[in-house]
């Protein structure tokens, strides 16, 4: 297990909203390590993203597809209710996601536009253009790129740094 610090930019936009996406962008202390299936990396969701107690896992894995799974207790949103969400990125194939809480349950479908990669387990950087649909209907456009590099004492110990 490598520690790594991860540079995560997530930009998002919905349908019949502004034209400009909305941006995150954040550096968090995680691992990364290599499978049998590929490279995993883990890394705790900062405040700056309404999702602190939540782990995300993103599985890299050898045939090409990566995996993302979120879970945890979220704290300030939906009142500390329980979440999960799960998703899959493949080229030139769609896949079936879901999202939980204890509100709400529903599955989506992941149709990803683009995918570079390019990972070991001392790190690299896959970025990803997708879109997301509920029901049949487009529900937002996102583009995800994630760039992990051996962590250097100073920043592993600084969460959520901007």
């Amino acid at each position: 297990m490598t520690p790594v610090n991860i540079r995560i930019e997530s930009n998002f936009q919905y349908p019949g909203d502004s034209p400009e996406p909305d941006v995150l962008a954040y550096t968090v202390p995680g691992k990364c390590l290599r499978t049998d299936d590929g490279i995993q990396l883990q890394y705790d969701e900062p405040a700056c993203t309404g999702m602190e107690n939540v782990r995300t896992t993103v599985n890299i894995l050898r045939d090409g597809v990566i995996t993302v799974y979120r879970g945890g207790q979220m704290c300030d949103v939906l009142g500390g209710s329980p979440v999960t969400l799960a998703l899959a990125f493949e080229r030139s194939r769609p896949q079936e996601g879901t999202y939980e809480n204890d509100c709400v349950a529903f599955p989506f479908v992941v149709r990803t536009d683009r995918l570079e990669c390019s990972f070991t387990e001392e790190g690299g950087c896959f970025d990803v253009a997708y879109s997301m649909e509920i029901q049949g209907q487009m529900a937002s456009f996102n583009r995800l790129k994630l760039v992990a590099t051996p962590a250097s004492p100073l920043l592993s110990k600084r969460e959520g740094t901007p």
